[in-house]
């Protein structure tokens, strides 16, 4: 499952400087992980909301993508409405120097 453009998780993640390869797609469809693979992604994002993904489920996206960088994120920075944004572009800042650093 991923996100699709018309959701707040995906205009958080605009607004991160990310462009969501699924943005044409409607609220959190269903893929498979060849659909990801065709994408040739720079940077995978997984999240700790609603699902908490760990460093284990990134492995098979790591070996099908070697030359991107897979991401554990702090999904309430891309989820949740409210004063937890204030800090969000500071934490998004961040997510990119470490995507940068992987993809060196």
């Amino acid at each position: 499952m991923t996100v699709g453009g018309d959701t707040f998780i995906s205009a958080m993640m605009e607004r991160a400087g990310f462009e969501n390869i699924f943005a044409p797609r409607l609220r959190y469809p269903e893929v498979e992980i060849n659909e990801v693979v065709a994408q040739q992604p720079a940077v995978l994002l997984f999240s700790s909301e609603p699902f908490p993904f760990k460093e284990h489920h990134t492995y098979p996206f790591r070996l099908m993508l070697p030359n991107s960088a897979t991401l554990l994120v702090d999904g309430t920075y891309f989820s949740w409405y409210g004063s937890r944004l204030l800090k969000a572009a500071a934490y998004f800042n961040n997510i990119h120097r470490l995507a940068v650093q992987h993809l060196s």
